[in-house]
């Protein structure tokens, strides 16, 4: 066979080449996995992945390559983008889930206050006397970024009801139970490092950074 005659071969079989209707089935699923957010996405995966295997062992007779690879990247599009959507705003899921469990354990505070005259629970005791006299749930004091532990907030021992009301009341810390103490317990890890949840003596709650730690006051008189 001379060099004229593969030419016209190599022509004739490309003319011949069909479609991989598979491959266009993996597009059409792909499309409809970005229109339904990734409801077909497996299918189009499997289908685009199949067609391209065949297209590749079909010796030339078969085309599509192009349909096949896009009905894959359209249905792992929208998986992807909620998975990446999901990883951005978890912190900040969890961040809020902390940040309502302190305004939970503030309100408990200040039912506690009105069964005790006025008075916060003893900085030895508070989880304890929240859960006896205040019905805070166990699950109120645990912060779901946090590592494991009963108690992911502390009471600052310095405080009173008659305190500023910009002081520390109720701060995040690492795991344990009737935690007390003051800027040595913050624990920014437990939101990546970022900063604490601190319910503050007014009932305001706020997330502060930690390179504002140094801000806090923690007792009455502190500037």
């Amino acid at each position: 066979m001379d060099a004229t005659t593969a030419k016209i071969d190599i022509g004739n079989n490309a003319q011949k080449a069909k479609t991989s209707k598979l491959a266009q089935t993996a597009f059409g699923v792909g499309i409809l996995s970005l229109l339904t957010f990734g409801m077909f996405s497996p299918i189009g995966v499997v289908f685009g992945i199949v067609s391209l295997f065949q297209i590749k062992c079909s010796g030339g007779r078969l085309k599509g390559m192009l349909l096949a690879t896009l009905g894959i990247v359209f249905a792992v599009t929208p998986v992807a983008s909620t998975y990446s959507l999901r990883i951005l705003t978890m912190p900040e899921i969890n961040r809020a889930i902390c940040r309502s469990h302190l305004k939970v354990l503030g309100r408990a505070i200040s039912v506690y206050g009105d069964e005790f005259d006025g008075r916060y629970p003893t900085a030895d005791q508070w989880c304890d006397l929240l859960v006896r006299y205040a019905d805070a749930t166990k699950r109120q004091f645990v912060c779901l970024s946090a590592a494991e532990g009963r108690c992911h907030y502390a009471i600052n021992p310095n405080v009173e009801p008659n305190s500023p009301p910009d002081i520390v009341l109720l701060f995040e810390t690492k795991g344990g139970w009737n935690q007390s103490g003051g800027p040595e317990l913050l624990a920014p890890e437990n939101h990546r490092g970022k900063g604490c949840n601190i319910l503050f003596n007014d009932r305001s709650i706020r997330f502060v950074r930690k390179e504002e730690f140094t801000k806090l006051k923690w007792k009455p008189g502190e500037d």
